[in-house]
C-alpha cells in the first residue's frame, strides 16, 4: 500500500509539472513535443477499450468486463469461477492476486485435525497391541501349566494299574509340545506383522502430507513470481501472432499461467514435476531468444 501511494504521488506530481509546461508553452512545436511525451507515458494497451479477457482472450461486452485493482487484468464476469452476476463495489482482486491468508488458515486447521486424528490412531494401536500381548501371556501360562500337569496324569495311570507305553507317551508329549510352540510363535509373529503394516501406513500418510505442504509452498512461490514486474514474458502462453515460428523451434512450451492451472487441478504429484516445468520455461526462453534480448534480460 505504501509503495502504491508513493507511485500515485509521483505520477500526480509529474502530471502537475506537465500541466504547468503546457500553460507556459509559447509555440506549437513545444506543445507538440509535450503531447508526444504524454502519449509515450500512457499505456494504451492497458486501456479499458483495448482490454481483453484473461480467460477467454476476447474483447467486447464492456459492461460485463471487470479490471483487477492489483494486476490491472480484465475478466468477464461470466468467465470467472465462480461466476459473478454484478460488478462488486469497492476494490476487487482476481483469484491470482487474492490474499492467501484464508487458504493458509484452512490448511493449518486441516493439518492440526489430521495430527490429532493420527495421535488418536496411534494410541488405539498401542492399546490393541497391549491387549494382544496380555492374551499371549495368558495362553503361554496355560500351556506351561498343561505341560506340568501331564506327568501327574501318568502317575494316576500307574496307580490304577493301567499299562502305558512310556516311549509312545514321550513321543506324544513331544508332538504336543512342538505343536504348542509353533502356535505360540505364530501368535507372536501375527501382531508383529500388523504393527509393521500400521507403521507403513503412518509413514505413507506423513509422506503424502509432506508432499502436499511442499506443493502448496511451490504454488505460493509461483503466485509471487507472477506478480513480479519483470516476469511479464513468462506469464502467458506465446501465440503465433506474437511469434510465428515459435512452435517450430520450441517443442515443449510452458508458462506461468499453465503452471497455475496445473496447480489448481492437482496435476503435480511431486516437487520435481513442478521444478521441471519451471526449468522448461527458462530453457525455452534461452532457446528461442537471442543473447541480449529484452526477454533474457528479465
Amino acid at each position: 500500500e505504501e509503495k502504491r501511494v508513493a507511485e500515485e504521488a509521483k505520477v500526480a506530481s509529474a502530471v502537475e509539472k506537465w500541466k504547468v509546461a503546457i500553460r507556459e508553452a509559447q509555440t506549437f512545436s513545444r506543445m507538440h513535443v509535450l503531447l508526444g511525451m504524454l502519449d509515450a507515458c500512457i499505456k494504451w494497451d492497458m486501456s479499458a477499450e483495448n482490454a481483453r479477457c484473461k480467460v477467454c482472450r476476447k474483447k467486447g461486452e464492456d459492461d460485463k468486463l471487470i479490471l483487477c485493482d492489483e494486476c490491472n487484468k480484465a475478466f468477464h464476469l461470466f468467465c470467472l469461477r465462480p461466476a459473478l452476476y454484478d460488478i462488486p463495489e469497492g476494490e476487487w482482486q482476481c483469484p491470482a492476486c487474492q490474499p492467501s491468508m484464508a487458504r493458509r488458515s484452512s490448511r493449518s486447521r486441516n493439518y492440526a485435525e489430521d495430527s490429532v486424528e493420527e495421535e488418536s490412531e496411534t494410541d488405539e494401536d498401542e492399546s490393541e497391541e497391549d491387549d494382544d500381548d496380555g492374551e499371549e501371556e495368558e495362553e503361554e501360562g496355560y500351556e506351561v501349566a498343561g505341560l506340568k500337569l501331564r506327568p501327574r496324569k501318568a502317575a494316576k495311570g500307574k496307580q490304577g494299574g493301567i499299562a502305558a507305553d512310556p516311549p509312545k507317551r514321550g513321543r506324544h508329549q513331544g508332538k504336543k509340545r512342538t505343536l504348542h510352540v509353533t502356535r505360540a510363535s505364530q501368535q507372536q509373529t501375527a501382531p508383529v506383522a500388523e504393527t509393521n503394516i500400521d507403521e507403513l501406513v503412518l509413514q505413507t500418510k506423513k509422506m503424502s502430507r509432506r508432499q502436499t505442504l511442499e506443493l502448496q509452498k511451490c504454488e505460493e512461490i509461483l503466485n509471487k513470481l507472477v506478480k513480479y514486474r519483470f516476469s511479464w514474458p513468462f506469464r502467458e502462453p506465446v501465440t503465433t501472432e506474437e511469434a510465428e515460428d515459435y512452435f517450430e523451434v520450441i517443442s515443449s512450451p510452458m508458462d506461468f499461467q499453465t503452471m497455475q492451472s496445473k496447480c489448481s487441478c492437482g496435476s503435480y504429484r511431486s516437487v520435481q514435476d513442478f521444478l521441471s516445468d519451471m526449468k522448461q520455461v527458462f530453457v525455452n526462453a534461452e532457446q528461442y531468444n537471442q543473447n541480449g534480448s529484452h526477454v533474457l534480460t528479465c
